[in-house]
Formats: C-alpha cells, structure tokens, sequence
C-alpha cells in the first residue's frame, strides 16, 4: 500500500511511500487518479464536460481522460451525444471555479476557451467526441457518428470511430479472419 501526508488538490503531484498515511482530497469532486510506480508520484485532479448531453440538463458530469501528450495535459471524452440548440462546458474537478467555454469555430479545428466563457454550442445534433488542451486551453470537437459493429463483439454495441481530419473517421480494433463487420451512421441499421 501507498499513502503519502498530504491532502491532494488539482494537479498537485505527492510522494509516496510504503505504508504511508491515506490520501486525501482537498475540496469536494470527481477526480481522476494517476499514480507511477517508477517515481512513487500520485496525483487527483479531473476534467469533465458538463451541458445538456443526453438530457441531463447540467446535472451530470461526463468525465474526461487524461493523457500526456508531448509534456501537454490533454483531456478527451467518451462520444456523447448532443442536439441542436444544446450548451455544455468543461469543468475541473466538478466546480464551477475552474471550467472553460468558449465559440466553437468548425469541427477537428481547436479553438480557445476560457474560464467562465460562453457556453459550447454546436451547429447540428449528432455523436461527438471533446479533446481539451489544458496546457494551451484550446478545445477540438470532432464527429463520432460512423462505428463499426460485427462478429468481434457479438453484434452488441459499437466501436466508435474518430473524425481525424474533416470527413475522415479511424478506429482501431482486433479482427480474426473472416470476422464480419458493418459501418453504422448514429449507431442506427
């Protein structure tokens, strides 16, 4: 077991060691954990869109994911889906002290946000996917309406695949030979 003394907050990194007192949080939210063994760091913080989606009506945070992309934080979301005339954001830890919204200019291009900025709407329903750039505080919003679905996962539920540039959709998945796949727009036959 790990534990370190101190009580975490955003993006604070912690030593810890064996046998070390529990970890704790500073203020309420929902955090993301990220923990390396090598260097016995940890750290909680979380990223999350927060809006309309799937009807919550701004009550539910979607999380995001973190990763390290050439020393920037990124945050990315699960596809979510989002009608016309919506409004989300994203938001830090769960609080209003720390999100981001801004004007969203065309899809796979980023634009910037800003704290308290306007709310995030798009110009048509469909399936999409948010990459935020922490480091710069620019958003992508990419289209997540084409899947494939097929023999690999029973016919049950589908593999999203990711706009790359304007009308360009990729995925990556293990098939066996002769597996059978379809493509699906909006994951609707």
């Amino acid at each position: 077991n790990r534990g370190a003394d101190v009580a975490l907050s955003h993006g604070v990194v912690a030593k810890v060691s064996q046998d070390g007192n529990n970890l704790s949080v500073a203020a309420d939210g929902t955090y993301c954990v990220v923990y390396c063994p090598e260097r016995e760091e940890v750290f909680f913080f979380g990223w999350s869109l927060i809006g309309d989606l799937y009807g919550s009506g701004w009550g539910t945070d979607f999380i995001m994911s973190p990763m390290d992309v050439s020393g920037e934080t990124i945050w990315t979301s699960a596809a979510f889906k989002y009608n016309e005339g919506e409004g989300f954001k994203a938001r830090c830890n769960a609080s209003w002290d720390v999100n981001r919204g801004g004007r969203f200019e065309d899809f796979c291009m980023p634009f910037p946000v800003f704290n308290n900025g306007d709310n995030i709407t798009l110009p048509e329903s469909g399936y999409y996917y948010a990459v935020f750039n922490e480091s710069t505080d620019m958003m992508t919003i990419s289209r997540a309406d084409w899947s494939i679905i097929g023999d690999f996962n029973s016919w049950g539920g589908d593999e999203i695949l990711h706009e790359i540039e304007k009308g360009v959709y990729s995925g990556s998945l293990s098939l066996e030979a002769e597996s059978q796949v379809k493509l699906r727009k909006d994951r609707d036959w």
